[in-house]
């Protein structure tokens, strides 16, 4: 990964100073909120490209062209199979032995004794992955009750945005999934609450 950056802030919301009313019920729900915010983003993971048809698992193929495709994220992809999440164009790499050649053509390594005839040009974690961020919020409070009880309340949004950070690239070229994103990361949101006495 080349860069990573963190960020994070704690806020007490001022509900008092906002607030001028003289109603114990919206004192008591609005006040004492505490509210954090987490931003984390990176460039990128980088990723192996391998020919998992050899028996040599650490076999990688040619690059033969600029691998990366843009519209990843649209529901038609811009690559040769017009298939959604596609990153990778398969066609940029010499592709294992015995594989379709109508698509790319005979871009192959042959295979002598399930191995390689010869080593791939590409280098180790020559592929950058896409670059991530993500925005999370917390929001908790306490609420005492009476003498020796109290109620405490919280509520987590993850990736509060909805931004779709997209993983789980198939990095093996005899895979189905190669050059594909098969994980993007939702929203998530759940609430929680403890009861003390």
């Amino acid at each position: 990964m080349r860069a990573a950056e963190g960020r994070d802030a704690v806020w007490d919301i001022p509900f008092t100073q906002w607030y001028h009313g003289d109603s114990y019920a919206a004192r008591l729900l609005g006040d004492g909120w505490r509210t954090t915010f987490v931003i984390t983003a990176n460039t990128g993971l980088p990723a192996n490209v391998t020919n998992g048809a050899s028996a040599f698992s650490a076999d990688r193929p040619d690059l033969l062209s600029n691998p990366y495709l843009g519209g990843y994220h649209l529901a038609t992809g811009k690559g040769p199979l017009g298939k959604p999440h596609e990153y990778l164009n398969p066609c940029s790499f010499t592709l294992p032995s015995g594989t379709d050649t109508s698509l790319c053509g005979s871009n192959v390594i042959p295979l002598v004794d399930g191995i390689q005839s010869r080593d791939g040009d590409i280098s180790r974690n020559a592929i950058r992955n896409i670059g991530q961020y993500d925005i999370d919020l917390s929001a908790s409070k306490g609420i005492p009750l009476a003498e020796g009880m109290r109620l405490d309340l919280q509520i987590d949004a993850f990736n509060l945005l909805n931004h779709a950070n997209f993983g789980g690239l198939g990095t093996s070229t005899s895979s189905s999934t190669f050059g594909f994103f098969t994980t993007a990361t939702p929203r998530t949101i759940q609430l929680a609450g403890r009861f003390s006495f």
